[in-house]
């Protein structure tokens, strides 16, 4: 990921936006960037004005003004339980009720003598 960090912000792909009307939309669940990238603080003051449903749609609402800034980073490094399991992906997120379920399971299982690999793996 560092790679993508001293070139701009670095980003996803969301394939399953229904919030961006711009074509590539982008996930800002995991972000690569270098300390003091400008257009993580122009992000930051939209997210505070709370005009906004939450982050992605405020980066959306700014992305056209970053656009030279952005980097599009490989899918491994971010996937959304929508897209299925990978054992690939770096950060895997768990969405929706179907999401709080399997971490249910997940944590449960952790918690009850697991392993973190298996607390990361299938159950």
């Amino acid at each position: 990921m560092y790679p993508y960090c001293d070139k701009g912000i670095g980003l996803t792909l969301d394939p399953h936006s229904r919030t961006c009307k711009q074509p590539g939309a982008l996930a800002t669940g995991v972000v690569a960037c270098s300390h003091g990238e400008p257009g993580i603080e122009e992000w930051c003051k939209v997210i505070l004005l709370r005009q906004y449903r939450g982050d992605q749609e405020a980066f959306d609402a700014i992305r056209d003004r970053l656009s030279d800034r952005i980097l599009v980073m490989p899918r491994h490094f971010q996937r959304l339980r929508l897209d299925g399991e990978s054992d690939q992906a770096l950060v895997m997120h768990w969405t929706g009720a179907k999401g709080k379920e399997r971490i249910g399971k997940l944590a449960q299982s952790f918690t009850l003598g697991g392993s973190h690999s298996r607390f990361m793996g299938t159950l």
